[in-house]
């Protein structure tokens, strides 16, 4: 799947929750450079408007310290199981809303305690409140080849839209053309130059 196709099955997998609320994992897999990151934050930016966004980069292993500060008032006094009881809080005070998750690398849990936290004291505790939509970017064969993932297959497998997930391919020809021509220059040096005479 190239970028500009993303989006398009990103709005189908929001139709398809409609329809069937436990398909709320949308799975971003690809190799290295092929723009998963970027993806998932384009995806981020275009529905913080409307649907609350909250945007994980999983390298940093400060996930949980950072959703108690985004649910509790007070994160040093509360156990990480309190931030799922205040997330249905939220949704239940608005009962249209959604919340979109998104969790950026987790090819880059490289420790299996790291993992094991990710699947099994968030991951599953989300998979059972409705209305919460997951973005999950990964290397393909992290994510398919991860002991936990495979250990937990069934209830992974219920909350994806797409078991196998949206392939990113390499950037084709006409892609890679189209973002080199944004980077370059509007004016010539020559005129940057004048500008900076003056």
């Amino acid at each position: 799947v190239q970028r500009v196709e993303i989006e398009t099955a990103f709005n189908k997998f929001l139709e398809d929750n409609e329809e069937n609320k436990t398909k709320k994992l949308f799975l971003l897999l690809g190799e290295p450079g092929v723009g998963k990151t970027w993806s998932a934050a384009a995806l981020s930016n275009k529905y913080t408007h409307t649907i609350p966004v909250f945007y994980f980069q999983l390298r940093h292993r400060d996930t949980e310290e950072q959703l108690k500060s985004i649910f509790l008032d007070n994160p040093k006094l509360y156990d990480f199981n309190v931030v799922f009881a205040k997330i249905k809080e939220s949704l239940n005070e608005n009962k249209d809303m959604k919340i979109f998750f998104v969790f950026d690398g987790f090819d880059e849990l490289y420790e299996e305690i790291d993992q094991r936290w990710f699947f099994y004291q968030l991951l599953e505790p989300l998979s059972k409140i409705d209305r919460v939509l997951i973005c999950i970017t990964s290397r393909k064969y992290d994510w398919n080849e991860n002991s936990f993932r495979l250990k937990e297959s069934q209830f992974v497998d219920e909350m994806s839209w797409r078991k196998e997930g949206i392939n990113l391919s390499t950037y084709s020809d006409d892609e890679y053309t189209k973002i080199m021509a944004s980077l370059t220059t509007i004016a010539p040096l020559s005129k940057w130059e004048e500008h900076w005479n003056h």
